[in-house]
């Protein structure tokens, strides 16, 4: 009988070891095929008026994506509302154009925003150059239609993501 009972009790430990070597091999499996939610960054430099300014963007996780224009080429700043500009719109949408020392800027989907229009840029107090939000044309759609602003003088702005940017 005791026989018998330690037979049992090994054949148990043996079916939960090979359960637990199951689940640890799944687990590996499953931490080494998880998408990497560390931060991403990406940089774009313009020169407005012989000043160098900063198009930054940050990726974190599965829904933050911000931009910001700043005059510190420091990618891992955070920030800053004293001297940087904030892009706040769903749909991140910039074209931009530099004439006679100023920045303008068009940003966000006006089909996210409604009508009034109201830019979702917050404005820093302090900016090394002057810098004009202009309202976007009712009737252009920015999905569809990128290509009509060209014919405005403004550019696209893409910030392309950059993997060899790390912060600590």
């Amino acid at each position: 009988m005791r026989k018998r009972a330690k037979t049992i009790i090994l054949i148990i430990l043996g079916v939960i070891a090979l359960i637990m070597s199951f689940f640890v091999f799944a687990l590996v499996i499953i931490v080494h095929n998880m998408p990497d939610f560390s931060s991403q960054y990406g940089i774009v430099k313009i020169e407005v008026d012989g000043k160098q300014l900063y198009f930054k963007r940050v990726v974190r996780g599965l829904n933050h994506d911000a931009y910001i224009l700043s005059p510190s080429e420091n990618h891992c700043a955070e920030y800053n509302p004293e001297s940087d500009y904030e892009f706040t719109s769903m749909d991140t949408t910039i074209f931009y154009k530099i004439e006679g020392g100023v920045l303008y800027l068009l940003e966000g989907n006006p089909t996210m925003q409604g009508y009034p229009y109201k830019p979702s840029i917050v404005q820093p107090k302090n900016f090394p150059v002057k810098v004009m939000i202009i309202e976007p044309d009712k009737l252009i759609e920015f999905g569809k239609n990128k290509e009509l602003y060209k014919d405005k003088g403004l550019k696209f702005l893409e910030i392309p993501l950059d993997n060899t940017l790390k912060c600590k």
